[in-house]
């Protein structure tokens, strides 16, 4: 599992924690990565590990990384991308995440993360749940972790979707759309 994520109470890394405390109840061997400030053993992040007995063993925390080495971790390292954030305008992370081909997990109300993810349509390159409930953060993760053919699907339609909806040519074309329809007084939306 790979989450990249900051010390925040809008990102919601205490959720991610509490989720991975369950989930290594369950699945001793699982493995997380977690990128971003604040996430490191001497921050915020190791504090609260420690203070919450959350379990460490399979925990790797790496903080503050440079987009390269992320992106080389989602290539060579995952098998899932998590992110716990409560509210996402967009969601970048996610598209990188897609774009290499790792299923991704987020949030069910977490603004626009269903949306990218294709929640509900037929290219759905992810799952999603209620992040603020650890329980059902780790069974999502479970679910993902235990079921390779999901995995091997999702991370098909993640490569697609990012193709078909958020590629270069992608985004100008809905770029002209848009603004056709406003130099059409808002006909053909």
């Amino acid at each position: 599992i790979v989450c990249v994520t900051e010390w925040n109470s809008l990102k919601n890394p205490k959720g991610f924690f509490s989720a991975w405390n369950i989930l290594k109840r369950r699945i001793n061997d699982a493995k997380a990565i977690v990128f971003g400030r604040g996430m490191e053993w001497g921050d915020a992040a190791g504090e609260y590990i420690r203070e919450n007995n959350i379990e460490k063993n399979g925990l790797d925390l790496r903080g503050y990384c440079s987009r390269e080495i992320i992106d080389e971790c989602l290539e060579s390292e995952a098998d899932i991308f998590i992110s716990t954030t409560l509210e996402e305008s967009f969601g970048l992370i996610f598209i990188e995440a897609m774009a290499k081909g790792v299923p991704c997990m987020g949030g069910l109300k977490s603004g626009a993360v269903p949306w990218v993810l294709g929640i509900g349509e037929e290219d759905v390159a992810g799952v999603a749940c209620n992040v603020k409930d650890p329980d059902a953060t780790a069974s999502c993760m479970e679910r993902l972790m235990g079921d390779y053919e999901l995995r091997k699907r999702l991370s098909a339609n993640a490569i697609r979707r990012v193709r078909n909806h958020f590629s270069l040519v992608a985004c100008v074309n809905n770029y002209i759309e848009a603004l056709s329809c406003v130099v059409n007084g808002g006909k053909g939306w």
